[in-house]
């Protein structure tokens, strides 16, 4: 679309002596004004012509637009005024907030490759996770991890205790300690450390484990580990078990290892024979850390 220029030459008339012919405004100067007049508005017509037309400019400046279709390329927004609500696809932002506009739709941010996720403040406000790789807070790692009360057993001695019946267990009096929970929503980790060795040099056949009761003899309640293989050997190399366990409230529990013999021609193992056992309990919750030793 060219743009209007002046076809007759006006200001040029006024210049010119009243005598002269030139300086007769005549019909047809109007006509070929008028009809350039008319011939660029047709070429602009309406900027709310039909699908069919195109309109190209350098600068639109619009007291208000509605764009229902088409691209938008190489533009800034928002550079004189602020876009105060952007919607794209499922994305609204508004304000300081970026959120979905579908029904319990998530926000992924997804980095192309081995592109990362980078922040440069602080993550706030965050949920307590549910699954295991969901993010947490510091208060809830520093919860969950913190260790309410420890007990560590380290027996000095060890009574000698025949293990005579191949049928039923024996509880290790001497390897167990009575632990009471503080709370009664903790995590309870126990772990063992045991390293049995004969001191006639003579082979043995046991089996062992781990657990609790209320009484500290009998049979356990509630069995933590269970070496079950029968062992003939002169010496076990120092062998570890380890466990967690939800609270059983704050009653108090006894915790500790019980044997039973193999058969009749190994009924003779005692306390005497294991080198360095020791026990730790710890009990894991959101509080300040005791220790207590025995």
């Amino acid at each position: 679309m060219a743009d209007y220029n002046v076809q007759v030459d006006w200001a040029g008339k006024d210049g010119l002596d009243d005598s002269l012919q030139a300086k007769i405004i005549s019909g047809g100067d109007f006509n070929t004004e008028f009809q350039e007049i008319s011939t660029r508005i047709n070429e602009r017509a309406s900027l709310n012509g039909d699908l069919s037309e195109s309109f190209s400019c350098n600068l639109l400046t619009a007291t208000t637009v509605d764009i229902n279709g088409g691209a938008i390329d190489g533009a800034t927004l928002g550079t004189n005024s602020a876009i105060t609500d952007a919607r794209v696809d499922n994305l609204k932002l508004d304000g300081n907030t970026v959120s979905s506009t579908d029904v319990n739709g998530d926000i992924n941010l997804a980095p192309n490759g081995t592109g990362n996720v980078v922040c440069s403040s602080k993550i706030t406000n965050v949920t307590d996770p549910t699954a295991d790789q969901d993010a947490a807070t510091k208060a809830y790692a520093d919860d969950s991890q913190e260790v309410l009360q420890r007990l560590v057993f380290i027996p000095t001695s060890y009574p000698q205790q025949s293990i005579t019946d191949q049928n039923n267990w024996v509880w290790g009096t001497a390897l167990s300690r009575q632990f009471t929970p503080i709370a009664s929503d903790s995590v309870i980790k126990v772990s063992w450390n045991l390293q049995i060795e004969t001191g006639n040099g003579n082979y043995f056949g046991y089996y062992v484990q781990g657990g609790y009761n209320t009484t500290g003899t009998g049979a356990f309640d509630t069995i933590l580990f269970d070496r079950g293989d029968k062992c003939f050997e002169q010496r076990i190399s120092p062998q570890e078990f380890s466990c967690w366990l939800n609270s059983w409230g704050t009653t108090a529990k006894y915790i500790g290892l019980q044997f039973k013999a193999y058969d009749a021609n190994f009924r003779a193992l005692v306390h005497s024979d294991f080198v360095q056992p020791y026990m730790v309990i710890e009990e894991y919750k959101n509080a300040k850390t005791t220790v207590q030793t025995s």
